[in-house]
C-alpha cells in the first residue's frame, strides 16, 4: 500500500481521499513542513522545534551573550556523553529548561572544543559542569568536583536546584553589599 523502496522516506495517508502521498523533495526543514501543510491541511507547531542552545566556543562568545541576557547558563559536557548526545532534540531536558526559563539564555561547550583560558576563567576542571553568569555575578555547579561515582551526569533536577541555590546566594551578596 505505501510502497516504500528506500529509507528514509515521508509519507502521508489521506484517510478521507484513501491516497498516499510521497515526500519528494530536498530533505530541509522548510521543505518538510511546507509538504505537512499543503497535504494534511495542519499548521505545525515550530516553536517547540527550535534549537534555544547557544554553542560558545570562546570568552568572545560569552561576553556576546552575556551582553543580550540577564544571565547565561554554560553547560561544560563531552560530546560523546550519553546524557548530552541527543541536545538538539526539542524534548531534551536542556531544550526544554531553554523554553521553560526563557530569561536565562542557554549555552554550549564541548569540553574537547573549549580553550584552555575558557576553562581556567571559570575553574571548569570536571565535565558535566554548570556556569551561570548573571550580571558581575559566577555560580558554578559540579565544576572542581572528581567523585565519579556522584558527579557523572547533571539532569534538569540538578540544573533546577542549581538555579534556586545560585538566585539564593545572589540575593545575600546583593543585601550584604549595598
Amino acid at each position: 500500500m505505501f510502497g516504500v523502496t528506500h529509507f528514509p522516506t515521508i509519507k502521508l495517508y489521506n484517510d478521507e481521499k484513501k491516497q498516499v502521498v510521497t515526500f519528494k523533495e530536498a530533505r530541509l526543514v522548510e521543505n518538510v513542513l511546507n509538504f505537512v501543510k499543503r497535504y494534511a491541511n495542519i499548521e505545525p507547531r515550530t516553536g517547540e522545534t527550535k534549537n534555544r542552545i547557544a554553542r560558545v566556543f570562546n570568552i568572545a562568545d560569552i561576553e556576546e551573550l552575556k551582553h543580550s541576557m540577564d544571565a547565561v547558563l554554560i553547560a561544560f559536557v563531552n560530546k560523546g556523553d550519553r546524557n548530552w548526545v541527543k541536545l538538539h532534540y526539542p524534548s531534551h531536558f536542556y531544550q526544554e529548561l531553554a523554553r521553560t526559563f526563557d530569561n536565562v539564555k542557554f549555552a554550549i561547550k564541548y569540553f574537547e572544543d573549549a580553550e584552555s583560558d575558557l576553562m581556567q576563567k571559570y575553574h571548569v576542571s570536571n565535565v558535566p559542569a554548570l556556569i551561570l553568569l548573571e550580571g558581575n555575578h559566577i555560580g558554578a555547579f559540579n565544576s572542581l568536583s572528581t567523585n565519579p561515582l556522584r558527579n557523572y551526569k547533571i539532569d534538569a533536577h540538578d540544573i533546577k536546584q542549581f538555579f534556586g541555590k545560585v538566585s539564593l546566594e545572589i540575593r545575600r551578596n546583593l543585601v550584604r553589599g549595598s
